[in-house]
């Protein structure tokens, strides 16, 4: 994948080579600099060595727990030389991580063919992100940097009962190293392809005797994928500028401060500050002619009607247009390029895809870059005592971000749809817990949460700019144009135990109990009608302020006034009614239970259920009253069997996990009629099957060389996906579509091979070759949802990733030369999604 989601689709040039020189110094040196190898114990313990996970709130070895984790540390997590949080999906089976683009820093995240990647704030993630032990609300912000992470741990499958809400897929739990309290600097210095060009550092000291502190600030910044090109909108030529675009402009400043008074208490404070100004790369235009036959005809219907004088001649040609079929490409071809003298197809795809195809995705030629601008910060505070055989933790954050998307949808020479979306969000959350080490043949972990976010957004939209005029020329308003925002209130109490009922038997019984309510409200200035019953002004719906509701009562009241008659003025009023106040509660209860049982010292096995939900909530773009919501939570049972084995005198691990999911109110994106145009609606449309298999595995093939694979596979099916009968009626009877729709953004197959090798140099240090080579089965875009033209363009082929590094050691400096994706020569389409007349 190129790591983008967009309204027609993407382009990522995937090919990046690069030099990094890492600098270590007194006791950080020896945390983040790999020692000699010496011996083949050594060796071994630098491969296929016991990780230690705390995947259920409390440190345990990860061959010792019944779970489907992946696990990497902090010299593991180096020798990848990534830049974020998705890298990992390369080597974990099952996962898809990238970057959702249409929200700052954000991660598009799935597991196991569960997965949602929408932007709006409002609908919640399937694939939860933990980071320093913080769950975060949504995925804004969750995409952070590699360097100084000491773990990231991937947990597959449900996980409700100690995480919480919306892990229904699994959770990515990531870890920064803590202030050391010895001086110690560790710096990189990475320049690559693009103009990639990082400085990263964190510098470790101690204040007092106990107080530590450390210090990280990371720069990065490089150009886009892509060349800027000159393109006539006359003549549809292109010219390459030679100018790359706009890229990665990221800031990373954050602080942490240790205090250890006595042996059995800790506080860790951690301020977090993120500024991203990145440009992101281009949406490409997949949007095929659907009346192409009839352009002439209403073209020449609309000159002859402005020849005679008649001022709605080009208003008819639109609706013409519409009304027949067409999208924003016959658009263009009928009425917008026509009277601009554009060439007609400047809407379609033969000035996106196809161009495309034909020069490698090689070229920009978008008249608005896309930028989505992140500024964020956050607090957290982490106590830690021990009480005789109880550990308490105490974990309080506070999180507030700032965002911008400015982009075009269709990634045209000509402004076409230009969403305009700034908006704000924070979170307060705090969970309390108490964990038991009593040694014996039981033990424990409980606790309670508390959740409360928020988050507000303008909405607005300049469509068909070469009518209208664009966000700058101030010719003509946004349409749509609004506000919407919500708050979130989560309680939580949740634990689990463990019963060692022989020397090889264990019994894990869990449960988390949640009380959630969502408090909503959307409101539109001007509502962007394409049906016709809706004010041109405001409408409003859910908890709206004093003077929302008297702006939309004023402008529905003279609304259904206006109407010619009483049949379009119950039409009218029918069509304002909101379905709900905004504000719904949701209690859950996701247990789990496992037994494992350890067949001998190098052979455990175990088998589990647990339930995951992910919560109900509104539609943050609704575009009718009537489309708002509420939808409900979605739930998800899964069932696994687990092998954890550690073999050949600890020469090789190999684990294999069988799993089951059954899904039920599925949250999916539906499409329905909205007058001439479409809306986009989440709803608890279908249920589920999905099957599969993981399997992992680390061999030391000689002292100094490592061989690993993964592999996953999934096998997921819907038993129900309901869908009006008549598009054009919600409301009216349905029909099942499980046979036409496939499960999205899931690839049935995938698998990674690698190795690692270390090579001693004597006094002069080692050399380091770590490769690894990651490929994906063919998947689908657009939510599942066929090609209405039939063309194919919601399926990507399979694609292969190559990673390569040579690096070498020395006591002081790490000096690396690594390339990534080193197959891929060119950009390609990585995924699409139809929000109706763009397809």
């Amino acid at each position: 994948m190129c790591d983008q989601l967009d309204s027609g689709a993407c382009a990522g040039w995937l090919k990046r080579t690069a030099v990094s020189i890492a600098f270590g110094a007194a006791a950080t040196l020896s945390a983040t600099t790999p020692v000699l190898a010496e011996q083949a114990s050594e060796s071994a313990s630098r491969f296929v060595e016991e990780v230690v996970v705390t995947a259920r709130k409390r440190e345990e070895e990860l061959q010792d727990v019944p779970l489907s984790i992946t696990a990497f540390n902090g010299d593991t997590i180096e020798r990848m030389y990534g830049e974020n949080l998705s890298e990992f999906a390369k080597y974990t089976p099952n996962v898809q991580l990238a970057r959702q683009p249409y929200a700052g820093n954000a991660l598009f995240g799935g597991m196991r063919g569960i997965v949602f990647g929408d932007l709006e704030k409002s609908f919640d993630p399937a694939v939860g992100v933990v980071v320093d032990g913080v769950a975060l609300v949504n995925n804004t912000g969750a995409l952070i940097d590699t360097f100084d992470l000491e773990a990231v741990e991937i947990l597959r499958g449900p996980q409700g009962t100690l995480f919480g809400r919306n892990t229904i897929a699994g959770v990515v739990n990531a870890r920064r190293s803590r202030p050391t309290g010895e001086f110690g600097l560790k710096t990189q210095i990475r320049y690559g392809s693009h103009q990639e060009t990082d400085f990263k550092g964190v510098l470790n000291f101690a204040a007092t005797d106990s107080l530590a502190v450390k210090l990280g600030v990371f720069l990065d910044k490089g150009d886009g994928f892509q060349e800027r090109a000159d393109f006539d909108v006359a003549t549809g030529d292109l010219r390459g500028t030679g100018d790359d675009v706009d890229g990665e402009d990221t800031l990373n400043v954050y602080t942490s401060v240790l205090w250890n008074p006595t042996e059995n208490f800790e506080a860790l404070f951690t301020y977090e500050y993120t500024d991203d100004e990145s440009t992101l790369a281009t949406p490409v235009n997949l949007t095929a002619p659907a009346i192409r036959p009839q352009w002439d005809a209403i073209t020449g219907a609309m000159f002859a009607g402005l020849g005679a004088g008649n001022p709605t001649a080009v208003g008819i040609a639109i609706g013409t247009t519409l009304a027949s079929g067409g999208n924003f490409c016959d658009l263009y071809g009928t009425v917008v390029a026509p009277l601009n003298s554009y060439t007609r197809e400047i809407g379609c795809n033969t000035f996106g895809s196809v161009l495309g195809e034909t020069t490698g995705y090689r070229y920009s030629i978008t008249a608005q870059d896309f930028i989505n601008t992140i500024e964020s910060k956050a607090y957290t505070l982490e106590l830690n005592y021990d009480l005789a055989d109880l550990t308490f933790t105490a974990i309080t954050s506070y999180r507030e971000s700032d965002e911008l998307l400015d982009e075009d949808n269709l990634g045209a020479p000509v402004e076409i749809f230009n969403p305009y979306r700034p908006q704000s969000s924070d979170q307060f959350s705090t969970e309390l817990r108490v964990a038991s080490n009593y040694g014996g043949r039981f033990e424990f972990v409980a606790g309670l949460y508390y959740l409360d976010s928020t988050y507000e957004i303008s909405q607005s939209v300049w469509a068909l700019g070469a009518l209208s005029g664009n966000r700058e020329s101030g010719m003509a308003p946004p349409s749509p144009d609004g506000d919407a925002g919500q708050d979130i209130t989560a309680y939580a109490v949740f634990g689990e135990m463990y019963f060692n009922l022989t020397e090889k038997t264990r019994l894990t019984l869990g449960g988390r109990f949640t009380d959630e309510t969502k408090d909503f409200f959307i409101f539109q200035r001007t509502s962007g009608d394409a049906s016709g019953v809706l004010p041109p002004g405001a409408w409003g719906c859910g908890n709206l302020s004093a003077s929302q509701q008297a702006a939309a009562d004023a402008a529905a009241a003279g609304w259904i006034a206006m109407a010619p008659d009483e049949t379009m003025a119950a039409i009218r009023r029918a069509a304002l009614v909101c379905q709900d106040d905004g504000e719904e509660n949701w209690t859950e209860f996701t247990p789990r239970v496992s037994l494992d049982y350890q067949f001998n010292p190098d052979l455990m096995g175990y088998a589990s259920y647990s339930r995951g939900f992910r919560s109900g909530g509104f539609n943050g773009r609704a575009t009718t009253p009537g489309s708002m919501g509420p939808y409900d939570p979605e739930n998800v049972d899964s069932y696994e069997i687990g092998f954890r084995s550690t073999l050949m005198d600890s020469r090789l691990q190999a684990n294999l996990t069988f799993f089951r999911s059954e899904y039920d109110d599925k949250h999916e994106s539906n499409i329905y009629a909205f007058g001439v145009a479409t809306e986009t609606v989440v709803d608890n449309a279908a249920s589920a099957i999905i099957n599969g298999l993981e399997f992992e595995a680390r061999y030391l093939a000689a002292d100094n060389i490592q061989l690993r694979t993964a592999i996953g596979y999934v096998d997921g099916e819907y038993d129900e996906f309901l869908r009006p009968a008549d598009p054009s009626n919600r409301n009216g009877p349905q029909a099942d579509l499980s046979d036409t729709f496939e499960f999205a953004f899931a690839p049935e197959i995938t698998a990674s091979i690698g190795i690692d090798a270390y090579y001693a140099l004597g006094d002069y240090g080692e050399l380091h070759f770590t490769g690894n080579l990651a490929w994906a089965d063919e998947t689908v875009g657009n939510f599942g949802l066929p090609d209405p033209q039939g063309l194919g363009r919601n399926e990507f082929e399979a694609r292969e990733t190559l990673d390569l590094a040579l690096t070498w050691h020395n006591r002081w400096v790490d000096v690396a030369v690594y390339g990534k994706n080193l197959t891929e020569g060119d950009n390609y389409l990585a995924t699409s999604v139809d929000v109706g007349v763009f397809f």
